[in-house]
């Protein structure tokens, strides 16, 4: 219905009146739309590829993420990826890939900034290369979807990988060598850390058992603790490996620290009952209220509701007064939350000799099993037993991945 049918006359009969709508109408009729209907663009990936596993990240209902047992193909996975090319939807942003890194300080501001950006989710039908996963500074292409405004500039979709090969090499901007520096490279579908073969595979089955060399994996250490002797998490690593650490738990976590998965665990850190309840979230009690349902699975779901959507189940900690509060970070409860529980799986760990704490990425790794596993768990997978996920993870699967990604 064209425009006019929507105005009446009466409306514009002042002369102030009359001169707003001559005004609007020569600046409607110089409108410039630079990206006109595209929705396609070439994009830059700035952080490691994490696989999603039945995250919620949209409020149009769960995104299906069970990894897909089908030869050649993977699960969903997400990145945070810069849009390149002039104008760019990301212009208005820091280029990440032209800021210096060498400090702790410049480090951490590189990492905010790469979390300003898109996080690009893989499509249900993307099949992997050779290579497996994308990796940090390859060139991929992109879809964003329009509204009102622009862009949805939140997530966007991941097309596949853009042709690398054509034309000149791309520079060190290109390749953002600065956050190929602070997250490394893409994740391995397997490790490989003896020359007698692959340690063992990245993935098994649900609650699949496996008895391993834990020297095979043990990490060797790239960088000093923070202060060897605090019982702090936070204060061991010191606040770059710190941010390193936790920045690599979100990766395998989930993507938002709104995240509610199929099973009800919560956030970027996807807490349970039981580790909300530990870190002074819920009130004392909650766990062992489940029943049954202690083990909180998908099966499990309403009884996990129940608690966690009950707000005299929250203890006020930290201003937080209910499940939304804490969906909200407010307060910064989640990495409050998740650095007292590391703290609990810290002093186990230490009292028990299963920690070199010389090595800050074998800390970093054991803790990054435990928040999978419990500390018990990682404590046997020092011992030389490992049990997967529901999903099929392995502790040493987080112990590599994360504990590597700490210096």
């Amino acid at each position: 219905m064209p425009v006019r049918e929507f105005l009446s006359a009466t409306d514009f009969s002042r002369p102030n009146e009359a001169m707003d709508l001559y005004s609007n109408t020569i600046r409607r009729g110089v409108e410039y739309n630079s990206f006109g209907k595209k929705t396609i663009f070439e994009a830059i990936i700035l952080s490691r590829p994490f696989y999603l596993v039945d995250a919620q990240i949209t409020d149009e209902g769960d995104v299906q993420t069970r990894r897909n047992t089908e030869e050649g193909r993977l699960s969903k996975f997400a990145f945070k990826a810069r849009i390149i090319g002039n104008p760019s939807p990301h212009d208005y942003l820091p280029d990440p890939c032209k800021m210096n890194g060498e400090t702790e300080e410049e480090q951490s501001a590189i990492m905010r900034v790469v979390n300003l950006h898109t996080t690009f989710v893989s499509s249900d039908d993307y099949t992997r290369s050779s290579t497996g996963l994308p990796n940090v500074g390859d060139k991929v292409r992109v879809e964003l979807e329009k509204n009102v405004h622009s862009y949805n500039l939140q997530f966007g979709k991941f097309v596949g990988l853009a042709d690398n090969n054509v034309g000149a090499p791309l520079t060190n901007e290109e390749l953002c060598a600065s956050t190929r520096t602070i997250f490394g490279g893409a994740l391995s579908t397997s490790l490989t850390y003896s020359t007698a073969g692959a340690c063992g595979e990245r993935m098994g089955t649900a609650g699949e058992r496996r008895t391993i060399d834990f020297n095979c994996f043990k990490l060797t250490r790239q960088c000093p603790p923070g202060n060897q002797s605090s019982t702090d998490i936070e204060q061991y690593l010191g606040p770059t490996s710190w941010e390193n650490w936790l920045a690599a738990v979100r990766a395998h976590e989930a993507p938002s620290y709104s995240t509610v998965n199929s099973a009800g665990y919560l956030g970027h850190y996807q807490f349970g009952v039981a580790a909300l309840e530990t870190a002074g979230y819920l009130r004392t009690g909650s766990w062992n209220s489940m029943g049954d349902c202690k083990g909180q699975s998908e099966a499990c779901r309403p009884t996990t509701d129940s608690v966690i959507d009950n707000d005299s189940n929250w203890t006020g900690q930290n201003g937080v007064n209910n499940k939304a509060d804490y969906l909200a970070n407010k307060n910064g409860c989640q990495e409050d939350a998740i650095r007292r529980h590391s703290n609990t799986h810290f002093s186990y760990l230490r009292r028990n000799n299963k920690l070199d704490l010389s090595n800050p990425n074998d800390v970093g790794g054991m803790l990054a099993s435990a928040h999978l596993r419990g500390a018990g768990g990682a404590r046997d997978m020092r011992d030389g037993t490992e049990l997967a996920d529901a999903n099929g993870t392995f502790p040493t699967t987080y112990y590599v991945e994360i504990g590597s990604a700490v210096c």
